[in-house]
């Protein structure tokens, strides 16, 4: 009995992909290679072999890589990274600084459910007719008496701007609520969405 092993990794042979398509922010999500060598074998993953790939990301719009830490996971090297700042990104996955064919290697992150802490109210200043973010000493006399309009920017967990058309599950149980010279974005708990938390009259 003869057994022939697997030769060194190949990178014409060897490929990489994505575990998705789509992401969430905040979510991870995984490169992964399947090194084969010249003839096509499937070539075993020890530690060796994991040194022998490398893999970054990019944003669309930066010129910035970022590396990925490499692991073995079975048969297979895995880049793990979760990426927080929603946007179109590309991985670049290398053997011996080499590029290896990637199936699928682009990904769309997108902005997470709206987040009440991150969220943030602008009013209409009477002065530069902008809007700007409510300090947190309130609005000036003379704007409170001018009745300025308010506009809420949403935002997830993650300060991604949420600029889609929100869905009714981004922001279940949302209530805006005017509560002295204040417009307040209030929203109940998950585990009960038929009460809204309303503030306080004190």
């Amino acid at each position: 009995t003869v057994t022939v092993a697997a030769g060194q990794p190949d990178k014409q042979f060897s490929y990489a992909q994505l575990d998705k398509k789509e992401s969430n922010a905040g979510d991870q999500v995984q490169l992964i290679i399947k090194p084969f060598d010249k003839n096509g074998n499937e070539v075993p993953v020890d530690e060796s072999v994991v040194k022998l790939f490398t893999a970054h990301y990019q944003h669309y719009k930066e010129n910035d890589k970022k590396a990925i830490q490499a692991k073995q996971d079975g048969q297979n090297i895995v880049f793990p990274v979760k990426i927080d700042t929603a946007g179109d990104y590309t991985f670049i996955p290398k053997f011996q600084s080499q590029d290896i064919n990637c199936q699928l290697c682009s990904i769309r992150v997108k902005t997470g459910v709206a987040d009440q802490k991150k969220t943030q109210l602008y009013f209409l200043d009477m002065y530069s007719n902008q809007f700007q973010e409510v300090p947190a000493s309130g609005i000036k006399e003379d704007n409170k008496n001018a009745s300025p309009k308010y506009q809420l920017k949403f935002k997830d967990a993650f300060e991604n701007t949420i600029k889609q058309s929100l869905n009714e599950k981004d922001v279940s149980g949302a209530k805006l609520v005017l509560f002295g010279n204040c417009l307040l974005y209030t929203s109940p708990s998950p585990r009960d969405r038929q009460k809204s938390r309303m503030p306080s009259s004190a």
